[in-house]
């Protein structure tokens, strides 16, 4: 995203960023937000609420729960077999007492990418806090898959 580069910017230092100016009238204009700007930073939110599977809707709660489900904010905490939702991002597994099995919710999110309605997938960040032979599987929903940079298997405790 690029800075505002208006005629009525304020530059505080040669080379350094842009700011922006207090309307002095008669002394000096105010900055200038034009719509290239505005633009940027509408596409920029946007790619949080879209690019994490929310409509684009008019509630004021969109951008918080984009970033909840990017961020630990979506925390779960589990130790017990269970079917995960969209809003737990960042989940935390202990196996010790059983084997525990963590069912994906369909990964077809509809929704929309700059404002072409398509079809997002769920991101899930899985970490496993025990070191019992105990298993943490996943499970997908109907025909879904899991994508992984490669195909592996892991004992490993973090």
């Amino acid at each position: 995203m690029e800075r505002i580069a208006t005629a009525n910017t304020g530059i505080l230092n040669p080379g350094s960023r842009s700011v922006f100016q207090d309307l002095i009238p008669g002394t000096q204009n105010g900055t200038d937000l034009g719509a290239t700007w505005h633009t940027a930073v509408q596409e920029e939110i946007m790619a949080i609420i879209e690019g994490n599977g929310l409509p684009a809707e008019a509630t004021l709660a969109q951008m918080l729960q984009g970033v909840t489900r990017m961020t630990a904010s979506g925390y779960a905490d589990l130790s017990a077999s269970t079917a995960l939702t969209y809003d737990q991002s960042a989940v935390a597994v202990t196996a010790a007492a059983g084997n525990v099995v963590l069912t994906l919710p369909p990964a077809g999110i509809a929704g929309s990418v700059g404002g072409v309605a398509t079809v997002l997938p769920a991101h899930f960040r899985i970490s496993r806090f025990d070191s019992t032979l105990n298993t943490v599987s996943l499970v997908c929903s109907g025909s879904d898959a899991i994508w992984v940079a490669g195909s592996f298997v892991t004992t490993m405790q973090i």
